[in-house]
């Protein structure tokens, strides 16, 4: 694997936006606040008494009580990796406005860089909700934007704003769907915490909480990737720090909005209110688990399935040379089912795959659903084209779709992603199992065809 790829693989995964995140809002749920156990919960008294997701609780809890904090926030990269990745660390300042509960304005001032060895790059970024505030470099002025931001110094202050805290439940993913288990009590910068072990339940992924036993803010969050999960390839850590905590300092919005250069145009945040019965934060699309039932159930899911569609964040469109020379979007396949499949001629777990996904295609091609093969990190078209010739492969194959897997935030190859007929995602399945992945993408297909037999556009 050359250095570059190794790069890309794993620093586009933890510099991007995780979705907008991949964040689907299917669920009311009351907001966590003071509660010493779940409520309510729908995996029974085992978990309900589960002393590590107690103490995550417990942490959510604390996050969603305070007003304001304020702490010195880093963010760094370590592990076998070939290449030196970047890191960045920042004055986080945050705060909820008069007309919230639970959603801060959160501000990151800071330096870091993507690449270690790189200079390193100042930022200042605001966000609250799906708004980010900054200063655009083309017009000198701040500027509020919606959803995935591509700015640079956006994109590196993404590293040290840990999404998990944010939203109405904080940490629901930690809680609702993964393993977790206290290991012991640590002291980091003076602060005795308690360490909880989680193992997230979708792809068996592993990552680490310290929570100060006193205030019950986390001063260390570490997710760890690679070894039997990316077949040997690497290891890495994502670590961030939290230091210098300050809980309930007296802050007003001036401390949470950018100024920006004097003279200069400033557009501000539309702050809306939050009732305790809004949608709130589910699985991000990330860690779904196969089929997106998990072990909720099937019926709970379906009774919801309805509601929840016109609130599914959409699919990110792209447009892309086929292998036959022709032009795909998808908006073009707008009424399909589509299923998109990051994948890679060098990747031995695509070439184990590749008869799967074909199957796939020969299964639904009549049933209005595309199969697209998105190539990724190739050294020529000729390659995919030849792979995809050479094994007899029916459906289209799309060149060039680097850029298209850094926006859908792949971080392992194949990658599958199931798209609705209105453009919805739908899921994302990153751990490839063989005889196991590719049926619970045909399942989630099959429900969203409900049986239908459809048209393809221009079938």
């Amino acid at each position: 694997m050359k250095k570059r790829d190794v790069f890309r693989m794993v620093g586009v995964a933890w510099a991007c936006v995780c979705v907008s995140v991949g964040v689907s809002a299917q669920e009311r749920v009351e907001p966590v606040e003071a509660q010493v156990a779940p409520a309510g919960s729908e995996r029974g008294e085992g978990q309900r008494a589960s002393p590590g997701r107690a103490a995550i609780l417990e942490c959510a809890a604390a996050i969603n009580r305070a007003r304001s904090i304020r702490w010195d926030v880093s963010h760094r990269k370590e592990g076998n990796l070939p290449v030196p990745l970047g890191g960045a660390s920042a004055r986080v300042t945050m705060l909820k406005p008069e007309s919230t509960k639970y959603h801060w304005i959160m501000r990151a001032q800071g330096t870091g860089n993507m690449r270690g060895g790189d200079p390193l790059v100042a930022f200042d970024v605001a966000w609250f909700i799906d708004q980010t505030q900054f200063v655009d470099s083309a017009s000198g002025g701040v500027v509020v934007r919606k959803g995935r931001v591509m700015d640079a110094g956006v994109r590196l202050a993404e590293t040290v704003r840990v999404k998990e805290m944010i939203g109405t439940n904080p940490w629901r993913d930690e809680m609702d769907n993964a393993d977790s288990v206290i290991s012991g009590e640590e002291t980091l910068d003076g602060v005795v915490c308690t360490v909880v072990d989680i193992t997230y339940r979708a792809n068996q992924r592993r990552a680490r909480i310290w929570i100060g036993k006193e205030d019950k803010l986390p001063r260390r969050f570490a997710q760890y990737v690679g070894g039997g999960n990316e077949a040997m390839q690497f290891s890495a850590s994502f670590i961030t720090d939290f230091r210098n905590v300050e809980l309930n300092p007296p802050l007003t919005m001036e401390d949470v909005e950018i100024e920006g250069p004097e003279g200069a145009a400033r557009e501000r945040f539309v702050i809306t209110t939050d009732p305790v019965d809004q949608p709130v934060r589910a699985a991000p699309l990330a860690r779904l688990s196969g089929d997106g039932v998990g072990e909720e159930g099937a019926e709970r899911v379906e009774q919801r399935r309805q509601p929840a569609r016109e609130i599914r964040p959409m699919a990110p469109g792209f447009s892309l040379r086929s292998g036959d020379g022709e032009t795909v979007s998808l908006d073009s396949l707008r009424g399909s089912v589509v299923v998109l499949d990051f994948m890679g001629s060098w990747s031995i777990q695509c070439r184990q795959s590749a008869p799967e996904v074909q199957a796939l295609h020969e299964r639904f091609k009549d049933r209005g659903v595309r199969v697209l093969g998105m190539s990724v990190r190739e050294r020529s078209d000729d390659r995919p084209i030849a792979f995809f010739k050479d094994r007899g492969l029916g459906y289209t194959l799309l060149l060039g779709a680097d850029s298209v897997a850094s926006t859908y935030d792949i971080r392992t190859y194949p990658t599958f992603v199931v798209i609705g007929r209105g453009g919805e995602l739908l899921g994302k399945f990153e751990k490839y199992v063989a005889g196991e992945t590719l049926g619970q993408v045909s399942a989630m297909v099959e429900r969203e065809l409900g049986g239908e037999v459809v048209t393809p556009p221009g079938g």
